[in-house]
């Protein structure tokens, strides 16, 4: 029986910081292999994906997940809205992470990752743009339209698409929660968050002080989100 190997490629939300990373939730996270990097974009993670795979030691991977997209969405408008996330939007473009200016752009850049990916020829999965629990509803309704662009390019190429969102949506319906929040414009608030909510055990104690339901601070996964989308993994490498 040939031992799977399991490339995790995203942003933040893959990372794990600030939040919880769904590979913590994996039964045997021997398997998986963590390439999450906080601010990463389509563009960014394309190219990433490309240098890793070429690398020798990845050459026995079996599977890669995918999740990309949010900060295509955030990025641009984090640009805006302090002059502290101004400066670390910066140095995210500086080393590649470049968001897609519209809904165009990121289906010819999505394309070009889908692309890459089955020329891999392992097994891909990819999961949904997540929802943002932020009472501005402009993120989640480019949330929608991005997932759209996922969700039909992975139709389009026989790829198991994941609709985290969708499953996410359910989880706060029923739970009846109205909660919101979003990033604070402090960044020592952000790095505070990610010692409380990354390096110690308080996640579900952020994300209940603050109301929600599904992350830690409007964006970030909590460990309710982490653990059913590592179970939606599951279930798709066990088919």
């Amino acid at each position: 029986m040939v031992m799977r190997k399991i490339l995790c490629f995203g942003d933040s939300l893959t990372r794990g910081m600030p939040g919880v990373t769904y590979l913590k939730h994996f039964k045997n996270k021997d398997k998986y292999i963590n390439f999450g990097l906080g601010g990463d974009t389509v563009i960014g993670m394309t190219e990433r994906l490309i240098k890793t795979i070429k690398k020798d030691k990845y050459k026995d991977i079996t599977d890669i997940v995918v999740g990309i997209g949010v900060n295509d969405i955030l990025l641009p408008f984090l640009e805006g809205y302090a002059p502290s996330w101004k400066r670390r939007v910066k140095s995210f473009n500086k080393r590649g992470s470049i968001p897609c200016i519209d809904e165009y752009h990121f289906l010819i850049e999505y394309t070009k990752l889908v692309k890459i990916l089955n020329e891999t020829s392992k097994n891909i999965i990819i999961f949904s743009i997540p929802y943002i629990e932020s009472e501005d509803i402009k993120f989640n309704n480019k949330v929608d339209i991005y997932n759209i662009v996922i969700q039909d390019l992975c139709n389009q190429n026989n790829i198991v698409y994941i609709d985290f969102k969708a499953i996410q949506q359910k989880i706060k319906d029923n739970l009846n929660n109205t909660g919101s929040s979003f990033m604070s414009k402090n960044r020592l608030r952000v790095i505070t968050d990610t010692l409380l909510t990354s390096f110690l055990p308080f996640s579900s104690y952020v994300s209940k002080k603050r109301g929600l339901a599904l992350t830690v601070d409007g964006c970030h996964l909590n460990n309710v989100s982490a653990k059913v989308l590592a179970e939606e993994i599951e279930k798709c490498l066990n088919k």
